[in-house]
């Protein structure tokens, strides 16, 4: 979700979140 993705620790994180 968006939420997850803006409050990841890293961009690589941001992805996966956003992939997911």
């Amino acid at each position: 979700s968006y939420y997850e993705m803006v409050h990841a620790l890293s961009p690589q994180d941001r992805w996966v979140f956003w992939i997911n």
